[in-house]
């Protein structure tokens, strides 16, 4: 099979993959149902990102803190 450019494979192996992808696949349905989150929800979830990247070090402090560093 090898000199033919086939790989050898354990058909167990592949059906145990196959039923994995298969069950997962079912999982991702519940999430297909639902309706998401709320034009609220997802402000608020914008303000907090908002926040925390105005805690956040600047770029450019943040590259002079590793020049210093570098001498």
């Amino acid at each position: 099979m090898i000199k033919r450019g086939m790989i050898p494979i354990n058909q167990n192996t592949v059906m145990d993959d196959i039923e994995k992808w298969l069950d997962l696949e079912d999982e991702y349905d519940d999430y297909e149902d639902s309706d998401g989150v709320t034009s609220e929800e997802f402000d608020k979830f914008l303000a907090g990102r908002a926040e925390a990247a105005e805690r956040l070090p600047s770029v450019r402090a943040s590259s002079q803190d590793n020049n210093t560093s570098e001498s």
